[in-house]
């Protein structure tokens, strides 16, 4: 059976842009519907009928959804404040997005586009190097192998951040379990991969459920300040990060890789480096511009981590075509607007207390606070995430950079100008 739930963008009869297959919450190619959740989307896909429904949660939001001439699909929502169109999001945003960017086998990461973002899946090769190496990934990747491989002891790989492949090629079994399809398609030679074709069901959102994600974030917490005040060393840790948290059976956390963390002395506060070692995302502001870090540059990358394990999001990778430039941004914006609920991983449901929840977005923002000082310590950390007391008003995060709307008139503006009125028709589809 053929499964075709994904929306398609033409140029004739040449496929531009996909949004990837729906699984079950939103368009796996469309990664801002992750965390900005305004809009319900329903799909029905039946011997009967394929229909994809977008509606509006809040009904005093209006927005349009348009095709210009360029060629890219955009979700507009009217701004109030401002009386103007924002672009809420839209496709393609990169190269990866385009259509077969990387070819048959192909993985784009738009994030390594200095290298070149086309790489290989585990096991295959570029079918022409002389194409790669002038940048054309259009051609795809070839197996290395192309002999005694099936049935022959082979297993599979994980492929992290990729779209399932083009729906056209793959089949789709609604009757078997993720395990059940792994063993079918071990015994077929002509299947090279298998995939879940939806995350709504049970034992997923059990697995991530809000006990689960704050008994986690409590856990990285008790670690850090075991770091920070009660091993026999100060050890500030330099590099918290995701990757960096291991997490065991019972999904207990463990901070792990210690090798670009410092020692300090029993009085010592902070310290200076002229070589800054890190990940950016998780880094402090003083410790990414001047070479300064301290307990609190943990804190920073404590806080960055407690929202991306709320949200299920990179700091880094975020985008936000409207206002934002990172994930910590976009927590501060919604927060200041009441909407901070509007954030929550929806692989969570409505099964979590939302006062807890909101308690521990507030706990993210005190520790992204721009200035050091006004950032708490791990100890205070352990004991607002433990204890129901009122917390203080956070402040602006670090590293929030917005779009600036002049409201002025050009023609009252101070300096020297000429004036050129000239009339400009464009011809655009509806």
């Amino acid at each position: 059976m053929e499964r075709q739930d994904e929306l398609l963008l033409y140029e004739g009869q040449i496929p531009r842009w996909r949004s990837g297959h729906c699984n079950g919450l939103r368009w796996t190619g469309v990664p801002i519907l992750q965390v900005r959740i305004n809009f319900n989307v329903s799909f029905v896909n039946n011997d009967d009928e394929l229909t994809i429904m977008w509606g509006v949660r809040n009904r005093s939001i209006f927005s349009r959804l348009v095709v210009d001439e360029p060629g890219s699909v955009q979700r507009f929502t009217w701004h109030e404040q401002i009386a103007k169109w924002d672009v809420f999001w839209s496709a393609p945003t990169d190269q990866c997005d385009n259509y077969g960017r990387c070819g048959a086998y192909g993985k784009c990461d738009p994030y390594d586009a200095y290298n070149f973002e086309c790489t290989c899946l585990p096991g295959y090769q570029p079918k022409s190097i002389s194409d790669w190496y002038l940048r054309d990934g259009s051609g795809g990747c070839i197996q290395k192998n192309l002999t005694g491989m099936c049935n022959n002891g082979e297993g599979f790989v994980k492929v992290e951040n990729v779209k399932v492949p083009d729906p056209s090629t793959a089949r789709v079994d609604n009757n078997l379990d993720l395990k059940a399809c792994m063993e079918q398609c071990l015994r077929n030679c002509s299947c090279t991969a298998y995939a879940s074709s939806v995350v709504t069901n049970e034992p997923r959102r059990s697995q991530l459920d809000w006990s689960t994600r704050h008994n986690i974030i409590c856990g990285i917490a008790r670690g850090i300040l075991y770091l920070h005040q009660d091993s026999r060393l100060r050890i500030i840790h330099r590099d918290l990060k995701a990757s960096n948290v291991l997490l065991d059976a019972s999904m207990n956390p463990k901070i792990s890789d210690f090798g670009m963390a410092r020692i300090f002395g029993v009085d010592q506060i902070e310290a200076n480096t002229n070589r800054v070692v890190g990940t950016y995302g998780y880094m402090s502001p003083e410790y990414a511009m001047q070479g300064l870090f301290s307990v609190k540059s943990d804190v920073y990358s404590f806080g960055v981590l407690l929202l991306e394990v709320i949200t299920r999001r990179k700091n880094s990778h975020f985008y936000d075509e409207s206002n934002s430039s990172n994930l910590v941004g976009y927590v501060w914006d919604l927060w200041r607007e009441g909407r901070a609920l509007e954030l929550v991983d929806t692989l969570m449901g409505d099964s979590y207390p939302e006062d807890q929840v909101l308690r521990c977005i507030q706990i993210g923002l005190l520790c992204v606070q721009e200035s050091a000082m006004d950032r708490p310590s791990m100890s205070d950390v352990v004991f607002m995430l433990s204890n129901d007391t009122t917390l203080p008003s956070p402040k602006q995060p670090a590293f929030i950079m917005k779009e600036s709307y002049y409201s002025g008139d050009p023609l009252t503006s101070e300096g020297s100008h000429s004036i050129n009125e000239v009339t400009i028709t464009m011809l655009g589809p509806r």
